[in-house]
């Protein structure tokens, strides 16, 4: 790697290294944002109550903002756990996109879809076939594209959330083995492989508890996302790559079912 390929906001020689107690404010925040978003700790809270499937198709006002909800929170607390730990340092990680990062960007879509759907194929072989709740939306039933575009406004603000689920592990851990005297490029690998693997168990309960199934299916493509941030240093790009790959996935499957 060249020299600047290593020059990451937060970790190694960085000016604004994140303190340890920093690290465990961010992460923390990252898995409260996870609790409270796959368990139904906020039900009884009436603004993050979950309306049943038949509401997203004919939505009142109250249920839309029900629907949209919780991705706002999860975003709210992975952020303000991100500005925390970074003493309000925040801006360094939104670096502006800018020439061929928009390049880098369309690149890491076609690879996170050529590696999504091969290790998802064999997710489904070995270990069964698991549907994201959000895949039976169907396009045939009355109201459905209104279905389909309020659960993508609710991704805009998850799937940034998401990004501050995959990119602190990623980070911190790759400050982690540079701590314990491994080279910076050693260091960033075994930050990429135990994020992306940490992001494939986050997503477990979604995929029906099947822990292989999410591991395998979810891992490698992850690798692929943070490979945009990577080469961009901006969670801009993986948030990018993240939304546009999950839209069309999703959007397939919306047409289909």
């Amino acid at each position: 790697m060249k020299k600047e390929s290593f020059n990451y906001p937060y970790i190694f020689d960085d000016d604004a290294l994140i303190s340890a107690s920093g690290w465990l404010k961010i992460l923390g925040a990252n898995i409260l944002a996870f609790i409270l978003l796959s368990t139904n700790i906020l039900q009884a809270i009436p603004i993050f109550g979950s309306p049943s499937l038949s509401h997203y198709y004919h939505p009142t006002f109250f249920e839309a903002i029900q629907i949209i909800s919780p991705g706002i929170l999860f975003l709210v607390i992975n952020f303000l756990g991100f500005y925390w730990g970074t003493n309000g340092n925040w801006r360094r990680i939104f670096r502006p996109l800018k020439g061929k990062a928009w390049l880098w960007i369309i690149l890491f879509i076609f690879l996170t879809w050529i590696v999504g759907s091969i290790t998802g194929g064999l997710a489904s072989h070995f270990f069964g076939s698991e549907t994201n709740p959000q895949d039976v939306l169907s396009a045939s039933h009355s109201g459905a594209w209104t279905a389909f575009w309020l659960v993508r406004l609710e991704n805009v603000f998850q799937l940034l959330g998401e990004e501050f689920l995959a990119l602190m592990p990623f980070l911190a851990f790759a400050q982690l083995g540079y701590h314990w005297g491994w080279s910076k490029k050693r260091a960033l690998l075994f930050g990429l492989v135990v994020s992306s693997v940490i992001f494939g168990l986050y997503h477990i309960s979604t995929y029906g508890y099947n822990v292989g199934y999410a591991i395998l299916g979810l891992t490698f493509t992850r690798i692929a996302m943070t490979m945009a941030y990577m080469k961009t240093k901006s969670i801009w790009a993986s948030y990018a790559v993240h939304f546009t790959f999950d839209f069309l996935s999703f959007l397939i499957s919306f047409l289909l079912v």
